[in-house]
């Protein structure tokens, strides 16, 4: 039974995504990449932007953990969505 609050279909909307990847320091670099394209793109630009080595930080989407080979649409992001991002921490003894 439909209760009239129906979750619009993101995945039909414009090919492209704007991200917003904000960093611990309140830093905000926006990207635009296409909704079936692979994170990996943004995380690299990103890091490669601030000289940053890979795996040195890690990306949040609402709290969760983002995996390199996850797509906007698979998180269902829409347009304006944010990304946190935080430096990664080795664990110690």
């Amino acid at each position: 039974m439909a209760t009239g609050e129906e979750k619009p279909d993101i995945n039909s909307g414009p090919e492209h995504v704007n991200i917003k990847v904000v960093a611990q320091d309140g830093n905000i670099i926006q990207f635009k990449i296409k909704r079936k394209a692979q994170l990996r793109k943004l995380m690299t630009a990103y890091v490669e932007r601030l000289g940053l080595q890979e795996g040195s930080v890690i990306f949040l989407h609402e709290g969760t953990r983002v995996q390199r080979e996850q797509t906007p649409n698979d998180l269902d992001m829409e347009d304006e969505a944010q990304l946190e991002v935080m430096m990664a921490q080795e664990g110690g003894s």
